[in-house]
């Protein structure tokens, strides 16, 4: 029989203790940038050790960069895809 998810991954601490609110996992820009946003946003050692890039967010930063490159991208009926609206969060 093939383990679960529950089997093999094993949440961080601060999940497990119910540090962690449902908030924290959708950062609040005007927050991070005025430094009122929590201590998992502000620190970006913190942050990138617990965040991973989507695909979403890949192909939103590639089409930043093609844009600002000048080779094109974008989001529209044209380019055929959308910004992403949410950031994978590592929870184990």
């Amino acid at each position: 029989m093939i383990p679960t998810i529950f089997d093999t991954c094993r949440p961080r601490p601060d999940v497990l203790d119910g540090a962690v609110a449902d908030a924290d996992f959708a950062a609040d820009l005007a927050q991070v940038l005025t430094g009122r946003a929590s201590a998992a946003y502000r620190d970006p050692v913190r942050f990138f050790a617990n965040t991973w890039p989507t695909r979403g967010l890949k192909r939103l930063l590639a089409n930043v960069c093609r844009r600002l490159s000048g080779a094109g991208g974008g989001w529209g009926r044209s380019s055929g895809s959308t910004p992403p609206t949410a950031a994978g969060r590592r929870t184990a």
